[in-house]
């Protein structure tokens, strides 16, 4: 797909036809500052597309001048499925220009970008700031993890819709039923009036055949008269009209007046025929009869000097076509007789579908109503299990998690859109406490405000955090992870760990499972606390706790030869090991269990605090 470099509406007509929920663009300032986040976007665009999933459409453009390279990648807008980019041979110009454009359509200062930008449709944008390539992946997981339960949902969605369809199908398929029942019941009398009808013609045609049969001259010849005397009737209702009196006398005198008054007339021999017959209501069932022998060519003025035998012939031709006429009639009954059978048949049958129908429709609605409990059920379990992952990963409220994504089960127009617009913007006011959060950890960092590192798996955070609250009362100062700090990315993430593990002299590896200690990012850590002491840049101690299920040869080979204590004990020997130490900051350290040796009066604090709560539960 090819669209024209700087147009911004040609990538709004796009997506407008495209069929994609929402579309994510990247846009970075003319600021400097901004240069590392573009950087960083243009390197994990790939990994962005493939993050964001096929709900969303993601672009990213730079609005930076040549000021360093990035292997031309900043030259590529991209978005998922691997569809073509949609801008081809663009320079860094073309990209400011876009940029520009971009915030021209949507009233945005150039000032506020980088920003992420999401857009439901040509009017409406909403802008999140971006402070950091962190916030970006924040954002774009909340994407995905957004876009993941629409197609949970929708998949559920669409059986439940199915059902609920199947019993409206099933009642309409039984109101067919009876109206094709009705159909076939009012055919079936139908048919039977045509029978009726039709035996009726065929008494009628049975009696003339017989009135031909046994008196059929006399019987024509009165048709003949009561012909001739119409038209004389008719041409002297009609003597005014005619101008030439002489030609009028011949039509009564010459044996051809039929023809004369056709041709004077200009009408067609039926057309004459049907105004003579006209006159005559009273033979019409006959003259229908013998229409088909065409009674005009056997029915001359009685003067005519053929008359006789042409009036034979047509009483001949008569009979012939009377006899055929029952002959059909007889044969067309037979045909109506049968289809009659065959549509009671079909009655038969359509009544006991029918009834089969209406016997089964209540236990068809019941289970029907059973499913549709079950996959309301499990639309509740998806938008709880989503709500929970989005809580704890993205720290947010679980509550208005599973409010943002009960939306997506609305079924309203751009419920997704406005399900991620929400989302975003509750990302970016969990943002503010989480900043502070973080710029409280740089400056403990900076103060050399931890003395305990304790490493564990993700997994092991909660009970971790009984061993982190042990240490504090105690009077160190530990540090674990929180969970909010992988939200500072992977880079910043890493880079603050060793920077905390710079400063702590003591490192305490923590795990209830064998397979935690050698996870990753848990043996990454104690394998650099490990070299820093062999390396003699580090006097402090490493050890493990760990739980009573692990024994010794289960540890790594690295953690086998160090002091370990187990999560049922620790209490009772911990603190007595890490205050037996020579390094002297740790002289004044004893157990709470011996308050008249405290010597620092943090630790003499903790010591009052935990004898008044223990006397508050007695």
């Amino acid at each position: 797909m090819y669209i024209a470099k700087t147009d911004f509406e040609k990538v709004l007509l796009w997506y407008e036809r495209s069929r994609y929920k929402a579309m994510l663009i990247f846009c970075s300032g003319f600021n400097p500052k901004d240069r590392e986040i573009t950087k960083l976007v243009a390197y994990n665009k790939d990994y962005i597309d493939r993050t964001t999933g096929e709900g969303v459409c993601y672009l990213f453009f730079d609005a930076l001048e040549d000021t360093f390279d990035l292997e031309n990648n900043m030259s590529d807008i991209h978005h998922v499925a691997g569809i073509q980019n949609i801008y081809r041979e663009s320079s860094h110009n073309a990209n400011i220009k876009v940029t520009e454009d971009i915030c021209k359509q949507f009233d945005i200062l150039s000032s506020d970008l980088p920003a992420l930008i999401l857009i439901r449709n040509r009017e409406k944008a909403d802008v999140f700031p971006i402070e950091s390539y962190a916030n970006i992946e924040t954002f774009i997981y909340a994407s995905r993890l957004l876009g993941d339960c629409f197609c949970a949902l929708d998949g559920v969605n669409k059986e439940l819709s199915v059902l609920k369809s199947s019993v409206s199908n099933e009642k309409w398929k039984i109101s067919n039923m009876h109206e094709s029942l009705e159909r076939i019941n009012q055919e079936i009398d139908n048919k039977q009036t045509s029978i009726n009808e039709t035996r009726c013609s065929i008494t009628k045609c049975h009696s003339v055949l017989e009135d031909l049969q046994n008196n059929g001259y006399n019987v024509l010849n009165e048709i003949v008269t009561k012909i001739h005397d119409a038209v004389v009737e008719l041409i002297n209702c009609m003597v005014a009209r005619v101008p030439k009196e002489s030609y009028m006398s011949e039509l009564y005198t010459s044996p051809d007046k039929y023809k004369y008054f056709i041709d004077y007339y200009g009408l067609s021999q039926d057309q004459a025929i049907v105004e003579i017959c006209n006159h005559i209501q009273e033979h019409l069932d006959i003259w229908d009869i013998c229409t088909g022998v065409r009674i005009s060519k056997y029915m001359p003025h009685p003067s005519n000097k053929e008359y006789e035998k042409r009036l034979n012939d047509c009483l001949v031709k008569a009979i012939e076509r009377l006899t055929f006429k029952i002959e059909s009639l007889n044969l067309a009954i037979e045909n109506e007789e049968e289809q009659i059978i065959k549509l009671k048949s079909e009655a038969e049958e359509l009544k006991s579908s029918l009834k089969v129908a209406k016997d089964s429709l209540p236990l068809f609605q019941k289970d029907n109503e059973a499913n549709q409990q079950i996959l309301t059920e499990e639309i509740e379990q998806i938008i709880t299990a989503y709500a929970h992952k989005a809580s704890k990963d993205l720290f947010l409220d679980e509550t208005l998690m599973k409010n943002i994504y009960l939306e997506l089960t609305s079924h309203l127009k751009g419920s997704f859109s406005n399900a991620l617009s929400k989302m975003f913007y509750s990302v970016h006011e969990r943002n503010i406490p989480f900043n502070r959060k973080l710029q409280e950890l740089k400056s403990n960092i900076e103060a050399h405000d931890f003395d305990i590192y304790i490493s564990c798996k993700s997994e092991d955070y909660d009970s971790a955090n009984e061993l982190f609250v042990f240490l504090e009362e105690n009077g160190f100062k530990p540090f674990l992870a929180a969970p909010y700090m992988r939200e500072l990315g992977y880079d910043l993430f890493d880079d603050t760990i060793r920077e905390v593990i710079g400063i702590c002299d003591t490192m305490i590896v923590f795990a209830t499972d064998e397979a935690y200690l050698s996870a990753p990012k848990v043996h990454e850590e104690w394998s650099i606390f490990s070299n820093e002491i062999s390396t003699g840049r580090k006097n402090g101690k490493l050890l493990t706790v760990v739980s009573p299920r692990i024994r010794p040869d289960d540890l790594p080979i690295g953690l086998r030869h160090l002091e370990c204590f187990t999560t049922e004990t620790y209490k009772d020997a911990l603190i007595p090991y890490l205050l037996d130490k020579t390094d002297k900051s740790y002289n004044d350290r004893i157990p709470l269990d011996n308050p008249t040796q405290y010597k620092s009066s943090n630790r003499f604090i903790a010591f009052i605090q935990r004898y008044l709560n223990r006397n508050d539960k007695k």
